[in-house]
Protein backbone atom coordinates (compact mmCIF):
# COMPACT_ATOMS: atom_id res chain seq x y z
CA UNK A 1 0.00 0.00 0.00
CA UNK A 2 2.61 2.33 0.62
CA UNK A 3 4.91 1.62 -2.78
CA UNK A 4 0.82 2.55 -4.42
CA UNK A 5 0.60 5.52 -2.90
CA UNK A 6 4.26 7.05 -3.90
CA UNK A 7 3.27 5.70 -7.53
CA UNK A 8 0.66 7.74 -7.23
CA UNK A 9 2.68 10.64 -5.90
CA UNK A 10 0.29 10.73 -2.58
CA UNK A 11 2.94 10.94 -0.22
CA UNK A 12 1.05 12.06 2.60
CA UNK A 13 -0.81 9.04 2.64
CA UNK A 14 2.42 7.01 2.19
CA UNK A 15 3.92 8.58 4.73
CA UNK A 16 0.56 8.11 7.27
CA UNK A 17 0.42 3.86 5.68
CA UNK A 18 4.50 4.20 6.66
CA UNK A 19 3.11 5.67 10.27
CA UNK A 20 0.85 3.11 11.04
CA UNK A 21 3.42 0.23 9.75
CA UNK A 22 6.05 1.45 12.20
CA UNK A 23 3.21 1.29 14.91
CA UNK A 24 1.84 -2.04 13.70
CA UNK A 25 5.75 -3.46 14.44
CA UNK A 26 6.17 -1.50 18.26
CA UNK A 27 2.90 -3.25 18.66
CA UNK A 28 4.36 -6.51 17.15
CA UNK A 29 7.48 -5.78 18.87
CA UNK A 30 6.07 -5.34 22.39
CA UNK A 31 3.61 -8.05 21.87
CA UNK A 32 6.47 -10.29 21.63
CA UNK A 33 8.00 -9.19 24.28
CA UNK A 34 4.99 -9.47 26.55
CA UNK A 35 4.91 -12.77 25.01
CA UNK A 36 8.57 -13.99 25.83
CA UNK A 37 8.40 -12.17 29.27
CA UNK A 38 4.90 -14.61 29.90
CA UNK A 39 6.82 -17.74 28.83
CA UNK A 40 9.75 -16.76 30.55
CA UNK A 41 7.48 -16.45 33.64
CA UNK A 42 5.90 -19.14 33.01
CA UNK A 43 9.60 -20.93 32.73
CA UNK A 44 10.13 -19.41 35.90
CA UNK A 45 7.20 -20.37 37.67
CA UNK A 46 7.46 -24.12 37.05
CA UNK A 47 11.17 -24.18 37.62
CA UNK A 48 10.14 -22.92 41.04
CA UNK A 49 7.58 -25.83 41.18
CA UNK A 50 9.35 -28.83 40.45
CA UNK A 51 12.10 -27.02 42.74
CA UNK A 52 9.25 -27.20 45.56
CA UNK A 53 8.23 -30.80 44.39
CA UNK A 54 12.12 -31.58 44.52
CA UNK A 55 12.01 -30.18 47.97
CA UNK A 56 9.09 -32.10 49.02
CA UNK A 57 9.83 -35.26 47.68
CA UNK A 58 12.76 -35.21 49.85
CA UNK A 59 11.39 -34.30 52.70
CA UNK A 60 8.94 -36.71 52.18
CA UNK A 61 12.10 -39.24 51.75
CA UNK A 62 13.80 -37.63 54.55
CA UNK A 63 10.56 -38.09 56.93
CA UNK A 64 10.02 -41.93 55.50
CA UNK A 65 13.91 -42.76 56.09
CA UNK A 66 13.37 -41.01 59.96
CA UNK A 67 10.31 -43.26 60.32
CA UNK A 68 11.94 -46.30 58.51
CA UNK A 69 14.62 -46.06 61.54
CA UNK A 70 12.09 -45.61 64.00
CA UNK A 71 10.37 -48.19 63.45
CA UNK A 72 13.38 -50.18 63.15
CA UNK A 73 14.45 -48.88 66.73
CA UNK A 74 11.43 -49.50 67.86
CA UNK A 75 11.25 -52.96 66.75
CA UNK A 76 14.76 -53.46 68.09
CA UNK A 77 13.92 -52.43 71.65
CA UNK A 78 10.41 -53.90 71.74
CA UNK A 79 12.18 -57.02 71.09
CA UNK A 80 14.80 -56.33 73.14
CA UNK A 81 12.62 -55.36 76.09
CA UNK A 82 10.19 -58.42 75.40
CA UNK A 83 13.51 -60.70 75.79
CA UNK A 84 14.49 -59.31 79.33
CA UNK A 85 10.68 -59.85 80.43
CA UNK A 86 10.43 -63.39 78.85
CA UNK A 87 14.14 -64.35 80.71
CA UNK A 88 12.45 -62.36 83.79
CA UNK A 89 9.66 -64.44 83.52
CA UNK A 90 11.44 -67.93 82.96
CA UNK A 91 13.80 -66.87 85.77
CA UNK A 92 10.61 -66.28 88.11
CA UNK A 93 9.03 -69.38 86.96
CA UNK A 94 11.97 -72.02 87.09
CA UNK A 95 12.22 -70.22 90.86
CA UNK A 96 8.79 -70.70 91.47
CA UNK A 97 9.27 -74.30 90.42
CA UNK A 98 12.00 -74.54 92.53
CA UNK A 99 10.12 -73.47 95.30
CA UNK A 100 6.82 -75.57 94.51
CA UNK A 101 8.94 -78.33 94.44
CA UNK A 102 11.07 -77.73 97.57
CA UNK A 103 7.22 -77.29 99.16
CA UNK A 104 6.20 -80.37 98.14
CA UNK A 105 8.96 -82.19 99.51
CA UNK A 106 8.11 -80.74 102.91
CA UNK A 107 4.40 -81.17 102.84
CA UNK A 108 1.69 -82.90 100.66
CA UNK A 109 0.54 -81.25 97.64
CA UNK A 110 -2.81 -80.16 99.17
CA UNK A 111 -1.25 -78.85 102.41
CA UNK A 112 1.28 -76.81 100.22
CA UNK A 113 -1.71 -75.77 98.12
CA UNK A 114 -3.57 -74.53 101.19
CA UNK A 115 -0.45 -73.15 102.42
CA UNK A 116 0.35 -70.71 99.46
CA UNK A 117 -3.19 -69.72 98.97
CA UNK A 118 -4.39 -69.05 102.47
CA UNK A 119 -0.82 -68.56 104.14
CA UNK A 120 -2.28 -71.13 106.64
CA UNK A 121 -3.12 -74.41 107.46
CA UNK A 122 -5.87 -76.73 108.90
CA UNK A 123 -5.24 -79.50 110.73
CA UNK A 124 -7.27 -82.75 109.44
CA UNK A 125 -8.12 -85.80 111.08
CA UNK A 126 -7.66 -88.84 108.82
CA UNK A 127 -9.68 -92.43 109.58
CA UNK A 128 -8.35 -96.02 109.33
CA UNK A 129 -4.18 -94.80 108.86
CA UNK A 130 -1.64 -97.28 109.28
CA UNK A 131 1.73 -95.65 111.01
CA UNK A 132 4.87 -96.81 110.16
CA UNK A 133 7.79 -96.51 112.47
CA UNK A 134 11.76 -97.05 111.61
CA UNK A 135 14.24 -96.93 113.96
CA UNK A 136 17.73 -97.79 113.97
CA UNK A 137 19.31 -100.51 116.71
CA UNK A 138 22.20 -99.66 118.48
CA UNK A 139 22.72 -96.37 116.61
CA UNK A 140 24.78 -94.87 119.50
CA UNK A 141 27.30 -97.70 119.31
CA UNK A 142 28.08 -97.14 115.71
CA UNK A 143 27.66 -93.53 115.83
CA UNK A 144 30.43 -93.59 118.09
CA UNK A 145 32.72 -95.45 115.35
CA UNK A 146 32.11 -92.56 112.67
CA UNK A 147 33.05 -89.29 112.08
CA UNK A 148 29.60 -87.05 111.98
CA UNK A 149 30.36 -86.46 108.28
CA UNK A 150 30.45 -90.46 108.11
CA UNK A 151 27.83 -90.77 110.06
CA UNK A 152 25.30 -88.49 108.53
CA UNK A 153 26.45 -90.09 104.84
CA UNK A 154 25.42 -93.69 106.22
CA UNK A 155 22.15 -92.19 107.60
CA UNK A 156 21.42 -90.65 104.43
CA UNK A 157 22.48 -93.59 102.17
CA UNK A 158 19.46 -96.09 104.57
CA UNK A 159 16.95 -93.47 104.13
CA UNK A 160 17.19 -92.72 100.37
CA UNK A 161 16.75 -96.61 100.34
CA UNK A 162 13.40 -95.85 102.56
CA UNK A 163 12.04 -93.09 100.25
CA UNK A 164 12.30 -95.01 97.12
CA UNK A 165 10.75 -98.05 98.60
CA UNK A 166 7.60 -95.96 100.47
CA UNK A 167 7.31 -94.45 96.72
CA UNK A 168 6.77 -98.10 95.14
CA UNK A 169 3.94 -98.76 97.30
CA UNK A 170 2.57 -95.37 97.75
CA UNK A 171 3.07 -94.07 100.97
CA UNK A 172 3.41 -90.24 102.37
CA UNK A 173 6.71 -90.32 104.63
CA UNK A 174 6.00 -87.63 106.95
CA UNK A 175 9.67 -87.24 109.05
CA UNK A 176 12.53 -88.04 109.95
CA UNK A 177 13.75 -87.78 113.44
CA UNK A 178 17.47 -88.19 114.42
CA UNK A 179 17.77 -92.32 113.63
CA UNK A 180 13.95 -92.91 113.28
CA UNK A 181 12.04 -92.89 110.13
CA UNK A 182 8.44 -92.24 109.92
CA UNK A 183 5.70 -93.00 107.11
CA UNK A 184 2.11 -93.75 106.53
CA UNK A 185 -0.49 -95.39 104.66
CA UNK A 186 -4.00 -93.93 104.11
CA UNK A 187 -3.54 -89.98 104.13
CA UNK A 188 -3.06 -87.09 103.15
CA UNK A 189 -6.31 -86.69 100.79
CA UNK A 190 -6.28 -89.31 97.82
CA UNK A 191 -3.39 -91.49 99.60
CA UNK A 192 -5.06 -94.91 98.84
CA UNK A 193 -2.13 -97.21 100.44
CA UNK A 194 -3.56 -99.46 103.13
CA UNK A 195 -2.20 -101.76 105.86
CA UNK A 196 -1.28 -104.02 103.59
CA UNK A 197 1.02 -101.98 101.46
CA UNK A 198 2.32 -100.56 104.86
CA UNK A 199 3.57 -104.47 105.59
CA UNK A 200 4.56 -105.04 102.24
CA UNK A 201 7.01 -101.77 102.45
CA UNK A 202 8.41 -102.96 105.49
CA UNK A 203 8.87 -106.15 104.41
CA UNK A 204 11.10 -104.38 101.46
CA UNK A 205 12.88 -102.38 104.14
CA UNK A 206 13.87 -105.50 105.63
CA UNK A 207 14.61 -107.06 102.38
CA UNK A 208 16.96 -103.70 101.57
CA UNK A 209 18.65 -103.82 105.38
CA UNK A 210 19.34 -107.34 105.09
CA UNK A 211 21.57 -106.61 101.21
CA UNK A 212 22.93 -103.54 102.87
CA UNK A 213 24.50 -105.95 106.03
CA UNK A 214 25.74 -108.02 103.79
CA UNK A 215 27.51 -105.33 101.37
CA UNK A 216 28.89 -103.86 104.22
CA UNK A 217 30.37 -106.77 105.99
CA UNK A 218 31.93 -107.82 102.99
CA UNK A 219 33.28 -104.09 102.54
CA UNK A 220 34.31 -104.25 106.79
CA UNK A 221 32.03 -101.30 106.67
CA UNK A 222 29.84 -100.25 109.53
CA UNK A 223 26.26 -101.57 108.86
CA UNK A 224 22.85 -101.21 110.47
CA UNK A 225 20.31 -103.16 112.26
CA UNK A 226 16.28 -101.81 112.38
CA UNK A 227 13.48 -102.28 114.47
CA UNK A 228 9.40 -101.35 112.72
CA UNK A 229 6.63 -100.84 114.42
CA UNK A 230 3.09 -100.42 113.06
CA UNK A 231 -0.37 -99.76 114.18
CA UNK A 232 -3.43 -98.70 112.17
CA UNK A 233 -6.10 -96.09 113.39
CA UNK A 234 -7.20 -92.18 113.49
CA UNK A 235 -4.56 -89.67 113.13
CA UNK A 236 -5.18 -85.82 113.30
CA UNK A 237 -1.97 -84.18 110.68
CA UNK A 238 -1.26 -80.53 110.13
CA UNK A 239 1.39 -78.07 110.10
CA UNK A 240 2.45 -76.20 113.36
CA UNK A 241 4.19 -72.53 114.06
CA UNK A 242 5.52 -69.94 111.72
CA UNK A 243 8.77 -71.02 110.72
CA UNK A 244 10.72 -73.70 109.44
CA UNK A 245 6.87 -75.30 108.56
CA UNK A 246 6.87 -78.70 110.12
CA UNK A 247 4.28 -81.70 108.99
CA UNK A 248 3.25 -83.94 111.27
CA UNK A 249 0.79 -86.25 112.99
CA UNK A 250 -0.39 -86.45 116.47
CA UNK A 251 -3.09 -89.42 118.49
CA UNK A 252 -3.01 -92.24 120.06
CA UNK A 253 -2.52 -94.22 116.59
CA UNK A 254 0.67 -92.41 116.64
CA UNK A 255 2.03 -93.50 120.04
CA UNK A 256 1.09 -96.86 119.92
CA UNK A 257 3.18 -97.32 116.40
CA UNK A 258 5.95 -95.89 118.07
CA UNK A 259 5.61 -98.34 121.12
CA UNK A 260 5.43 -101.40 118.80
CA UNK A 261 8.58 -100.02 117.14
CA UNK A 262 9.85 -99.77 120.47
CA UNK A 263 8.83 -103.00 121.53
CA UNK A 264 10.11 -104.96 118.82
CA UNK A 265 13.43 -106.64 118.01
CA UNK A 266 16.21 -106.46 115.54
CA UNK A 267 14.93 -107.64 112.16
CA UNK A 268 11.45 -107.78 113.29
CA UNK A 269 8.63 -105.90 112.38
CA UNK A 270 5.83 -105.64 115.43
CA UNK A 271 2.51 -104.90 114.43
CA UNK A 272 -0.53 -103.91 116.93
CA UNK A 273 -3.68 -106.19 116.87
CA UNK A 274 -5.56 -103.41 114.75
CA UNK A 275 -3.38 -103.88 112.08
CA UNK A 276 -2.80 -107.30 112.35
CA UNK A 277 -6.54 -107.20 112.01
CA UNK A 278 -6.32 -105.48 108.70
CA UNK A 279 -3.63 -107.88 107.06
CA UNK A 280 -3.99 -111.27 108.43
CA UNK A 281 -5.39 -112.81 105.28
CA UNK A 282 -2.23 -111.77 103.63
CA UNK A 283 0.41 -112.07 105.98
CA UNK A 284 1.84 -114.88 108.16
CA UNK A 285 1.60 -113.40 111.88
CA UNK A 286 2.34 -114.77 115.40
CA UNK A 287 0.95 -113.85 118.04
CA UNK A 288 3.75 -112.16 120.76
CA UNK A 289 0.63 -112.32 123.58
CA UNK A 290 0.01 -108.77 125.64
CA UNK A 291 3.24 -106.80 126.33
CA UNK A 292 3.32 -103.89 128.60
CA UNK A 293 4.27 -100.60 126.54
CA UNK A 294 5.58 -97.29 128.18
CA UNK A 295 2.22 -95.31 129.36
CA UNK A 296 0.32 -97.51 127.56
CA UNK A 297 -0.56 -101.21 129.47
CA UNK A 298 0.01 -104.04 128.26
CA UNK A 299 -0.74 -103.97 124.73
CA UNK A 300 -1.58 -107.25 122.17
CA UNK A 301 1.30 -107.38 119.70
CA UNK A 302 1.98 -109.49 116.66
CA UNK A 303 5.27 -110.26 114.43
CA UNK A 304 4.65 -110.02 110.85
CA UNK A 305 7.06 -113.14 109.70
CA UNK A 306 9.30 -112.86 106.72
CA UNK A 307 8.94 -116.64 105.23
Amino acid sequence: LISIEEERGNYKAANALLKEEDSLKIIHIEKSKASNLAVLSLKNEFNQLEIQRANEREKEQFRNRVNYLALISGLFILIVVSYIIFRQYRQTSKEKDKTDELLLNILPKQTAEELKTKGTTTARRFNDVTVLFCDIVGFTNVAERLSPEELVQEIDAYFRTFDDIIQTYGLEKIKTVGDAYVAVGGMPQYNTATAKDVTLTALKIMDAIDRMKEEREKKNMPFFNLRIGINTGSVVAGVVGSIKFQYDIWGDAVNIAARMEQNSEPGRINISKNTYLEIRNSFNCSYRGKILAKNKGEIEMYFVETT
